[in-house]
């Protein structure tokens, strides 16, 4: 049998060690409305400027971010 040394041990208990792991975030489902406008604006626009992408995201009730991801993503597809 081999001997144990301290530096083996765990010092927090599973409960502790699941309360520390940070749940994943959930994906966001964007809407077909949101889809139909984004895919519409990047065929006529295949980049989009900071005060575009402003407007596209509070008219759609997105954030900026996922306006990029989603264009990012769509440039990607072709």
């Amino acid at each position: 049998m081999t001997q144990a040394y301290p530096w083996m041990m765990r010092n927090e208990t599973k409960s502790e060690i699941n309360k520390s792991i940070v749940p994943k975030r959930t994906r966001t489902a964007y809407t077909n409305t949101q889809l139909v406008e984004l895919e519409k604006e990047f065929l006529f626009n295949k980049y989009l400027n900071p005060p575009r992408r402003i407007e596209l995201a509070r008219t759609l009730d997105l954030t900026e971010r996922q306006v990029n991801n989603l264009r990012d993503r769509q440039k990607n597809k072709q």
